[in-house]
């Protein structure tokens, strides 16, 4: 080959070396730019699935304090009813023990009155 000849060829390979590595440049900042971009809807994603997951642990909560609330409603119900039947109970047997001790006063003031009004 010629001097001009290689001269030619050296610039040819100096520019296809500048081209190329002008291309690998470019890519290699458009992949930068895609991974920061996959990135940014990774952590969005991340985000939403995470206000997701606590929207549903709080509905869970909520739905778990109406079940224990109407539960202990239920509780308190039968509690009152046992209590109501406690109090019914007392009442009547106070009222029943009225009833004996008034007899027995009324069977008193008889036998008094028997034994000493002949």
């Amino acid at each position: 080959m010629k001097n001009p000849e290689l001269s030619n060829t050296v610039y040819e390979l100096q520019e296809r070396s500048r081209i190329y590595c002008s291309q690998l440049t470019e890519d290699s900042r458009l992949a930068a730019e895609r991974i920061q971009s996959l990135e940014s809807e990774a952590e969005t994603l991340i985000s939403k699935k995470k206000e997701q997951t606590i929207r549903q642990y709080d509905q869970m909560v909520r739905n778990k304090q109406q079940e224990l609330s109407r539960h202990l409603k239920e509780i308190s119900l039968r509690n009152g009813q046992a209590s109501d039947g406690i109090k019914r109970k007392y009442e009547s047997e106070k009222i029943e023990i009225l009833k004996m001790e008034k007899d027995k006063v009324r069977y008193d003031i008889l036998a008094f009155v028997a034994c000493n009004f002949p």
